[in-house]
């Protein structure tokens, strides 16, 4: 049985042990002083980023929560206000199913009438059928 130690086949020993190998032994790896300060600096340093780091995560938060706050008052400020008191125009959803009444095509969602002037000219108008109407049922029932 051969073992292989460091790229280097030895044969074992009659008692099937491997042989030490003859030579110094390995040197422990030592760190010169200067390359174990500056190494130290830098540990250091990178120290000190991350607690000016953590600072302003903490000063940018803050600020965040003011902000939010903030928004939150505006917010409430622009529900209670008059104008967000009418409701809009109800919009079609694109995504949902056509509505549809027996025979006829989709159905148009209308926006209400609010100009004075268009609804005057709407109820006479309605009046003028009516009455053009009334005198046609008049004239067949004599």
């Amino acid at each position: 049985m051969e073992v292989a130690i460091k790229g280097r086949r030895r044969k074992p020993a009659a008692s099937g042990k491997v042989q030490a190998r003859r030579g110094r032994p390995p040197r422990a790896i030592s760190v010169a002083s200067s390359a174990g300060t500056s190494l130290l600096s830098k540990v250091e340093g990178l120290i000190a980023s991350n607690k000016a780091l953590s600072a302003d995560i903490a000063r940018v938060s803050k600020e965040n929560d003011e902000l939010k706050a903030l928004l939150g008052k505006i917010e409430r400020a622009l529900k209670d206000s008059p104008a967000a008191q009418t409701s809009p125009a109800p919009v079609a959803d694109p995504a949902a199913p056509a509505r549809t009444r027996k025979g006829s095509a989709v159905k148009r969602i209308r926006r209400p009438i609010t100009d004075p002037a268009v609804l005057d000219r709407r109820r006479a108008g309605m009046a003028k059928a009516r009455a053009a109407l009334a005198a046609k049922r008049t004239a067949a029932a004599a």
